[in-house]
């Protein structure tokens, strides 16, 4: 079709001489009474069409004119290039999906569209009062003519910004423009430019780096997708300027019912060098963490904090002109005339004989977001009003979410946070409450009416207590989605979980499943998330090599990391054929049998789900089932599992092993004291009865390095994992000897080869010694040489990226935490099962 954006007055105008068809929508909404009140646009109409097969044949009376409903497909047999379509569906989702549908019928290329929600007269004004005319803050300009942006990551400046900054050059030809990025801006100068850079979410990073820079150099900083549409020269007789950004706009752009605004430095502020007020908003950045306790994010906008720091110093965001402590604060139609909505929702452009720029909200940043743009295309390809045939994305794909849940009160809330903050629309959300006896109910009932707000289906189950499997079972079965995903009640969903990999099988049709990384996490003040790198995955699963992958342990059993195709569920009997009994688990009969399966599958490589690990995660499945119990059942799926795969006894009880190992690796550090030594117990009582290993002084070695140690060994054994590292040769550095981790290592390797000759902490004083009295003393890292070893004990990103920078230039070693534990399992661990390998 040929999309067009018109007011309603020209279109009024245009469908005298044509043949009008008006898509239904919903009968009498703004739409409706807009066009038919005011233009009496049913004189005119010849029919309605719409894709409710019930309405088929049926009669609609519009004002006393009785017009019939007809399908889509018999307008596209009847309509020619003679003929309007005007789409009076209010909502922009449903538009988009009018467009979809109609664009696939090739007839209707010639037919002109439009669509209602774009041909509401404009009402906007520049807001009244209290700018005065010719305002000049000082008789001479005093903000340098530098205008600044920010392009980090790997991904090349879109070719709409490229135009962007070419057409400053020429609208503002005596300005220098400086492009900051991670070769010319230190991004480890402040800890939120550290966290968001970790992450890679530029977006979030330039909140903290543009103030950081008009502070440092002044000048004005624009983000790559605004536009500058004149000279502006002007603006540099402030000390200081920004302005406000729409917030709260309705159909007809500026309502008088007092809309919200918020300040915005990302479509265009600037300040004078050492401008006090921009060192002070910086501040603010020192209170927030971007990687919140719970390893989720802070996704709090930088306006909301911009806006508040101003608040604070007598701000009034009405969006009228005002000076805050020699900062002009421009109204919206300056800088930001383009309102922005949830969901990359665009508006009409509201610009004003006082616009300086605009900016188009492209969100291109962030190497995380994935917003949908279905309606920013309807809106592009509108606006162009040229004779071309477009054509949109189709809906998207229904995801089915299933959310088993017992006795969550404490942790529900937060997972159904995360589910109503993704940004797929299109979900189903499944919470089966598998007789629950605390809040668990009353937190289901809080939510269900607000993520049915936000436009997901919401379908709530309740059964008597009976285990995670038959809850997932039941679950499952109430599924009508493409795709489907079972997360825990306990953990969240980082906001790109969902959109991120149904885009993955959306692209790749011939891919049954996409699995993701993780973080650990958990709500507790002093833990900090750790980021589990999916490294050890491959892009591709292929049926040849996926026995090589699940006995070299390539793949997370668990199962919240995977989204599914329905049909491959639906190959491998699930749910049809899922175990109930013992009541305990539902990864094993997934995950297992779908890798041995004619899969086929993808891995994202990026961390997208955060695992919540608390002292009872283990006592979920069954109401007061002891440790013992559930892990026993656990190990009694698994055989019963593992037995059906189609493949010999020595892979079935290597498979075995890993498991086992697996979850009491996984488990072990969630277990009280006193259930550790059953737990252990429990452990060489299963494994023994996989293998009969036998240990070479166990006990002893056991108690000197811990059980956490010796499960670690097998896993790398029994998988094939372990690496074996070079001798040293040099002298052995203990760096950050102080630490926790070093406090757990550092002991068990006295007396041994790997004992360190030097112990270096960063906080080390005089008196500073370990546990057996050793001095530590501050690092000299000039007293370094080639050879030399550096053991890293902290697991803090920023200090092993400092040793690793020390060690490249002076040609060291840097071994790290991970890498410490192998060399402590190859000198403890070398001779246990050594028959099998």
């Amino acid at each position: 079709m040929i999309l067009r954006m018109s007011t309603a007055f020209d279109i009024f105008r245009r469908v005298k001489e044509k043949k009008l068809v008006c898509f239904l929508g919903e009968i009498n909404n703004e739409m409706h009474n807009y066009f038919f009140e005011k233009y009496q646009f049913e004189k005119y109409a010849q029919y309605f069409i719409d894709s409710n097969n019930s309405l088929w044949g049926k009669m609609i009376n519009i004002n006393g004119t009785q017009l019939p409903v007809f399908s889509p497909k018999k307008f596209s047999d009847n309509a020619d290039s003679n003929t309007i379509l005007l789409i009076l569906s209010s909502d922009i989702e449903s538009n988009t999906e009018i467009i979809a549908q109609l664009n696939s019928m090739r007839k209707l290329d010639k037919v002109e569209c439009y669509i209602g929600f774009f041909s509401f007269e404009q009402k906007y004004r520049s807001l009244p009062g209290l700018l005065p005319k010719n305002f000049k803050m000082n008789k001479e300009p005093v903000i340098p003519k530098l205008i600044h942006y920010f392009w980090f990551g790997d991904k090349p400046l879109p070719q709409k910004h490229k135009e962007f900054i070419d057409n400053w050059k020429k609208v503002c030809p005596d300005y220098e423009i400086i492009k900051w990025n991670e070769r010319n801006y230190d991004i480890n100068k402040h800890p939120y430019l550290i966290e968001t850079a970790l992450m890679k979410r530029w977006d979030k990073f330039t909140d903290y780096a543009r103030l950081d820079i008009i502070y440092n150099y002044g000048g004005i900083y624009f983000d790559t997708d605004v536009e500058i549409i004149k000279p502006i020269d002007e603006l540099l007789y402030n000390n200081a300027f920004i302005g406000f950004k729409f917030e709260n706009l309705g159909l007809f752009g500026y309502l008088e019912n007092s809309p919200e605004y918020k300040i915005n430095s990302g479509s265009g502020f600037g300040a004078v060098k050492n401008c006090a007020l921009i060192k002070e908003m910086m501040r603010v950045y020192d209170n927030v963490k971007f990687i919140t306790q719970s390893g989720g994010y802070d996704m709090k906008f930088n306006t909301y904090y911009e806006t508040e720091f101003m608040k604070n110093r007598g701000l009034i965001n009405d969006g009228r002109f005002q000076v805050i402590e020699n900062m002009a604060i421009y109204p919206p139609d300056f800088f930001d005339p383009k309102p922005s909505f949830i969901n990359s929702k665009r508006g009409l452009i509201y610009a004003t004989e006082n616009t300086f720029s605009v900016h188009h909200y492209d969100t291109t940043l962030s190497d995380n977001q994935a917003l949908p743009n279905a309606f920013a295309n309807l809106y592009e390809a509108a606006i162009q009003n040229k004779d071309t045939v477009t054509h949109f994305p189709k809906e998207m794909n229904k995801v089915s979410i299933v959310v088993p849940c017992y006795n969550k009160e404490q942790y529900l809330s937060a997972m159904l946070e995360s589910v109503y903050n993704q940004i797929w629309n299109n979900m189903e959300i499944i919470i089966v409450n598998d007789g629950s006896n605390d809040g668990t109910d009353q937190i289901i009932a809080n939510w269900q009416p607000l993520l049915e707000d936000r436009g997901y289906c919401v379908i709530v189950k309740k059964q008597k207590n009976s285990g995670v499997a038959s809850a997932i079972k039941a679950g499952l079965e109430l599924t009508t989605g493409d795709y489907i995903c079972i997360p825990d009640a306990d953990d969240e969903l980082c906001p790109e979980y969902i959109s991120a990999m149904a885009e993955v099988l959306d692209k790749n049709t011939e891919d049954d499943f996409v699995a993701c990384g993780f973080y650990y996490g958990n709500n507790t003040e002093n833990h900090k998330s750790r980021e589990i790198k999916p490294a050890v995955l491959e892009d591709v699963f292929s049926y040849e090599d996926r026995v090589e992958k699940l006995l070299m342990h390539k793949f997370e059993f668990a199962v919240w990391i995977y989204l599914f195709r329905r049909e491959i569920l639906e190959q491998i009997g699930i749910p049809k054929n899922m175990a109930t009994e013992p009541a305990v688990s539902q990864e094993p009969q997934i995950v297992v049998p779908l890798f041995f399966s004619n899969a086929r599958g993808s891995l994202l490589n990026r961390s997208l789900y955060i695992y919540n690990q608390y002292a009872n995660n283990l006592n979920h499945s069954l109401n007061n089932d002891p440790v013992n119990n559930i892990l026993k059942n656990y190990y009694a799926l698994i055989e019963k599992t593992i037995e059906t795969l189609p493949t010999n006894e020595l892979i079935k009880k290597k498979l075995k092993v890993i498991s086992i190992v697996s979850v009491i690796l996984r488990s072990y550090k969630s277990i009280s004291n006193d259930e550790k030594s059953k737990f252990e117990r429990l452990f060489i009582e299963m494994l023994s009865s996989v293998f009969p290993i036998s240990f070479k002084n166990i006990d002893a070695v056991v108690e000197k390095t811990g059980f956490p140690l010796l499960l670690q060994a097998l896993r790398e054994k029994i998988s094939g994992m372990r690496k074996v590292y070079p001798c040293f040769r040099g002298k052995v550095y203990a760096y950050g000897s102080l630490g926790k981790f070093a406090k757990q290592l550092l002991p068990i390797m006295k007396n041994t080869p790997l004992w360190p000759d030097v112990f270096w902490d960063k906080a080390a004083h005089k008196n500073s010694v370990i546990f057996d009295g050793t001095r530590v003393t501050v690092s000299f890292l000039e007293n370094l040489v080639p050879g030399d070893i550096i053991m890293c004990f902290p697991r803090s990103l920023k200090i092993k990226a400092e040793a690793e920078r020390i060690a490249k230039e002076i040609g060291a070693v840097v071994y790290t935490y991970d890498e410490i534990e192998t060399l402590i399992i190859n000198f403890y661990y070398k001779d246990i099962c050594s028959e099998y390998y």
